[in-house]
């Protein structure tokens, strides 16, 4: 599963008018088996809850999870600190969870970044 795919899957179901944030979930095989909306935000930010994500996870029985949130006023979609720090605590719970976070992709409504692709997700 590539960062290119989960854009073109998302960019279309996020509406763009409020931080929206998205759990894709991949089976074995990395091919996908779920993708839902777990959180809306308001313009600027979503507050989230890392027990909701890996909850939707395991329910769905997935080996991997990409999560992936919007931007949806700013053409800016490079992590903000806070990203960063929840992307890390989030691949660290997946660790103890044997629920392995594969990526954060950021969407823009004309652009994305993704946090494997950019060397973000090394340990």
């Amino acid at each position: 599963m590539n960062s290119l795919v989960i854009y073109k899957l998302l960019q279309a179901k996020i509406k763009f008018e409020r931080e929206e944030f998205w759990t894709v979930g991949l089976n074995l095989q990395k091919k996908i088996i779920f993708n839902e909306l777990l959180f809306l935000g308001t313009l600027r930010k979503c507050k989230i809850y890392p027990r909701e994500i890996f909850r939707t996870g395991l329910i769905h029985n997935a080996d991997q999870l990409i999560i992936i949130h919007s931007h949806p006023i700013c053409s800016e979609i490079y992590p903000s600190k806070e990203d960063i720090l929840i992307t890390k605590e989030l691949i660290y719970l997946g660790q103890i969870l044997d629920l392995e976070i594969a990526d954060h992709i950021i969407i823009g409504p004309d652009k994305y970044f993704s946090f494997c692709d950019e060397g973000f997700m090394e340990s």
